[in-house]
């Protein structure tokens, strides 16, 4: 049985566009149900596919009312988790901390910036950043999110 719809018909895409430029509504309680909706889009691979995250040239309807604010905090936390070993690889076995600084752009989930901060200097700490660059998250609405991320080793 298909989910009764509450707050918008089931064919919510012609809103969507029309509701793109509001995205300073807060959080909308619609985007959890529509989210799940969007599991048929399988297109793409792993989680792009699964969230949508497709592959449609543009990008000017990027911002869809489906998209949480932001990433959740387990998904930015695994993503940064699976480099792990990349990172301390960059540390030659030293213990210490890197602070990284993460900059995640909304529409992609990719990494646009990373500043590393902390115990590794010089040639460690652009390591890491180049590790840390290659993390992704499922694609959010907000334009941007930077988040602070330790690696302790």
């Amino acid at each position: 049985g298909g989910r009764p719809p509450r707050d918008r018909p089931p064919a919510a895409p012609p809103t969507a566009a029309r509701d793109a430029g509001t995205s300073t509504g807060g959080g909308q309680e619609p985007a959890r149900r529509d989210a799940g909706r969007t599991s048929g889009a399988t297109s793409g691979s792993g989680l792009e596919g699964i969230l949508g995250g497709g592959s449609r040239p543009g990008g000017a309807g990027s911002s869809q009312p489906a998209l949480p604010e932001t990433p959740s905090r387990d998904d930015v936390r695994n993503a940064l988790e699976g480099v792990r070993g990349a990172v301390r690889a960059c540390t030659g076995g030293q213990a210490g901390v890197a602070q990284a600084a993460v900059t995640f752009q909304g529409s992609s989930g990719r990494v646009t910036g990373v500043n590393v901060t902390g115990d590794f200097t010089g040639q460690a700490a652009t390591c890491i950043a180049n590790a840390v660059r290659g993390v992704r998250v499922p694609p959010f609405s907000r334009a941007s999110l930077t988040v602070n991320f330790p690696f302790r080793f």
